[in-house]
């Protein structure tokens, strides 16, 4: 079967409601929730006078797309030029890079427009191609800022790249973030604080209990009363 290409462009979600404890994305409530001091650190970063490099990284389902998504809609609802591409799509050459960029309306990406920030998700997929960013394509356009996200640990020669560079690991969400994410999804308390001691905060491990815990109630939708009389009622004779 032939595999459907994974669209270049990501698709940022909608400005979030306003609240501390709105601060979410449709993609998810654990977007935001529980990483307001990544959140700020990579906006602060990007919006620094100074050339930057933001590297988002953490293991498998931590949020390191759903972060990104946000940020997207955070830093284009105040006017910033943001390329949001994904690795998977592109091929891994400068060549591929900047035909990629050229696509997503940055043909002259960091000359003419005052700043211009460049999200690569999944940039694994671009191994091949980091001494290249970091040593030519970034000196090369000052005014170019670029936000990574990676499973893998950034090359220590970021630090001496010639911009200002931020290294940024997801890890789980904490207690009250977790308890709150699942609350949220129309979890009871009770459930709530059982997800969290299965899934420890992992944000794909909560978007599964959520589900798991809608689906057993829709299949099973019991309450104390239905128990008490399935308690009550004889128990059919097994057929000979």
């Amino acid at each position: 079967m032939k595999r459907s290409p994974v669209p270049v462009a990501l698709t940022a979600m909608p400005p979030a409601n306003s609240g501390r404890r709105q601060r979410t994305t449709r993609g998810g409530a654990e977007a935001v929730v529980g990483r307001d001091k990544e959140f700020a650190a990579v906006v602060l970063a990007l919006e620094a006078e100074h050339q930057s490099a933001v590297h988002v990284h953490g293991i498998p389902g931590i949020g390191k797309s759903a972060l990104l998504q946000a940020l997207v809609t955070r830093l284009r609802a105040h006017g910033h030029v943001v390329a949001a591409l994904d690795c998977r799509a592109i091929e891994p050459t400068g060549r591929g890079l900047l035909r990629a960029l050229g696509e997503a309306g940055l043909s002259n990406a960091g000359r003419r427009r005052p700043r211009e920030i460049v999200v690569l998700d999944n940039y694994e997929h671009l191994q091949l191609l980091d001494s290249w960013i970091r040593d030519e394509l970034l000196p090369r356009h000052r005014e170019l800022r670029l936000l990574l996200a990676s499973r893998r640990l950034p090359h220590p020669a970021w630090i001496t790249s010639g911009a200002t560079f931020l290294s940024v690991r997801l890890d789980e969400l904490g207690r009250d973030a977790s308890l709150q994410v699942l609350q949220a999804s129309g979890m009871s308390k009770a459930a709530a604080r059982r997800g969290y001691v299965f899934t420890r905060g992992h944000p794909m491990a909560l978007r599964r209990a959520v589900f798991l815990d809608v689906s057993f109630r829709d299949m099973f939708p019991t309450t104390s009363r239905d128990i008490r009389s399935l308690h009550s009622s004889p128990i059919p004779s097994s057929p000979t």
